[in-house]
């Protein structure tokens, strides 16, 4: 039988809702035991929410919920129809001034039942994700405590509170993803999420169209640093520590600095690669020994995020050789940098998503390893566009042309996408409309030991590429 997550009481007073048929029947019932806002999947004594957006209203779809085993409703629009629906049904049904808002409200509540529970919560224009994963990886590994990471990259306003009603008794400790595309969002994220610890991955040209630039992006990040009263320590790169959004913090938080410079508190003294390994050192700057790790992932920027799993992991008390150990066995989530053979062809997979600071990232990574010979045959650099970042769009991809340009002198460079398009126009690189005209060109084209390297944003599917090869 489902534990019982919300009584009714509780529903009304989270949300500041009233019930619109406080008679029905099924009041006999003690509450819910988790909300849902997807109708194709309905847990036991669920709560189906409502929640409207620019491309979709759930309010549509309340008769499909009931159907599928819904317990109650939470809805913001009290329409003769749904009222009708709510009528035949004899289902309680909530309803409050904003659905979302509704979610958000009980997450909090819930977090707020876990006084032990040891939160991280980590933002930043980029590696957002694959910290997350290392940190919950390195948790599991070094200590005795069930932890609950957030799922993939569910980090918005729907997906933050969706993660915190799965916590439950068990769990010690949470590492949760938080993202933005829209200055204030950080700080509702980490209202409801209540971070013991805050960490910053970078901070970089990402979401330009709403965020503006720079300072308009560091603004948004640096909110997760000043909007919870929980938050005691903050992890963040080195250069960041100067910052004047930082500097006004740091009487009340424990701030720890990482990166490649001497003076950073973690340094990343990264030694030796190949296309699928890496050799590096963590040197803790107040206990200058250095701690030796090899791991199943190549690239300097993937290694830096094992600076914070230490400076995480000294928050916590956890052994430095025990993380070691732990990080000797992690494997990255989906399409990033994922490394992989189709017969005899190299297909290296970057292309979960992409902005100027993870494009730069990647061309120095490809460089590195062909001026080390780990590439055989011709290499194929295939980039997409990079999504959202506004009126600065066309200065951001001519900048990533004009690195590759300097530093992939002997590759073969492919381009998809209106903005790479456009920006290659000072340049002599093949473009292509879409995917298939793309794949129509290389296919033929791959010969014995070739690399197909992918880099591009969400939106563009250049994974569509591998489909292609394996078809052959």
């Amino acid at each position: 039988m489902s534990m019982i997550q919300f009584s009714w009481e509780d529903l009304k007073n989270y949300t500041g809702g009233s019930w619109y048929n406080p008679h029905s029947s099924r009041f006999n019932d003690c509450g819910i035991s988790g909300i849902s806002t997807d109708t194709r999947r309905f847990p036991e004594k669920n709560m189906f929410l409502a929640l409207s957006g620019e491309t979709f209203d759930g309010h549509n779809f309340i008769s499909n919920a009931i159907d599928s085993g819904a317990s109650a409703v939470c809805i913001e629009k009290n329409t003769d129809a749904i009222k009708k629906i709510i009528d035949e049904k004899d289902i309680p049904c909530l309803i409050v001034n904003n659905t979302l808002t509704a979610c958000q409200n009980l997450a909090k509540a819930h977090r707020s039942r876990f006084n032990k529970l040891v939160v991280i919560a980590v933002t930043g224009s980029s590696g957002k994700t694959t910290a997350k994963e290392i940190l919950g990886h390195i948790i599991r590994h070094c200590t005795d405590g069930p932890v609950l990471t957030s799922f993939r990259n569910t980090n918005n306003q729907i997906g933050v509170p969706q993660n915190l009603l799965k916590l439950n008794k068990d769990h010690r400790y949470l590492v949760i993803e938080l993202g933005t595309n829209t200055p204030g969002e950080i700080k509702i994220l980490t209202e409801i999420v209540m971070p013991d610890i805050s960490i910053i991955t970078n901070t970089g040209p990402v979401h330009l169209e709403k965020l503006g630039d720079i300072e308009g992006v560091t603004k948004e990040k640096t909110a997760i640093l000043s909007s919870s009263k929980n938050t005691q320590s903050a992890i963040i790169p080195y250069p960041l520590a100067g910052n004047h959004h930082v500097k006004s913090l740091t009487k009340t938080l424990s701030i720890v600095t990482f990166g490649g410079e001497v003076e950073a508190d973690y340094k990343l003294n990264y030694i030796h690669e190949t296309l699928d390994r890496s050799e590096f050192e963590i040197i803790e700057r107040e206990k200058p020994i250095a701690v030796s790790i090899s791991w199943n992932l190549s690239g300097v920027h993937l290694a830096l995020n094992t600076c914070i799993a230490f400076a995480v992991g000294n928050f916590l008390n956890l052994d430095k050789q025990n993380i070691a150990r732990a990080l000797a066995s992690f494997s990255m989530p989906g399409m990033r940098m994922d490394v992989k053979y189709i017969r005899d062809l190299c297909i290296i997979n970057d292309a979960y998503n992409a902005n100027p600071d993870s494009m730069t990232a990647f061309i120095s990574w490809l460089k590195s390893l062909i001026s080390t010979h780990q590439l055989k045959g011709t290499v194929y650099l295939i980039l997409g566009d990079m999504l959202e970042l506004g009126d600065c769009e066309a200065q951001y991809h001519k900048r990533i042309l004009e690195q590759v340009s300097k530093e992939l002198t002997g590759v073969k460079t492919l381009l998809v996408g209106p903005r790479m398009q456009n920006a290659s126009k000072s340049f002599n690189f093949l473009t292509f409309d879409s995917i298939q005209a793309l794949s129509q060109y290389l296919l033929p084209n791959l010969e014995h030991s070739d690399t197909v390297a992918l880099k591009g944003s969400r939106g563009m599917k250049l994974e569509l590429i591998i489909d292609h090869i394996n078809s052959i």
